[in-house]
């Protein structure tokens, strides 16, 4: 698999619920505008999109560890949806 974060789900048969603001591109800008200007939106919105790419690779490690074990269902078990550690609940 090769491509960015959203790319790589939508092969591996994963969606994202909600409205998904921004991409890599859009996080630079983001990130630039907090920076350099000080734009404390800007830095909000970009802390929001890091923190729904963090928790999507958990879900897309979880499925595809899934998908590498298919031939030993009994080596390892993880939840269908991993717990997040600090234990914030947050709508992929």
């Amino acid at each position: 698999m090769s491509g960015g974060l959203k790319a790589i789900e939508k092969m591996a048969g994963l969606t994202r619920r909600g409205n998904e603001e921004g991409d890599g591109a859009q996080a630079a800008a983001w990130w630039a505008q907090y920076a350099h200007q000080g734009n404390a939106a800007s830095l909000e919105r970009l802390m929001r999109y890091n923190a729904r790419d963090t928790l999507s690779l958990m879900s897309l490690t979880a499925h595809l560890w899934r998908r590498s074990m298919d031939g030993f269902p009994d080596l390892l078990t993880i939840p269908s949806r991993p717990a997040c550690a600090t234990g914030v609940s947050v709508d992929l």
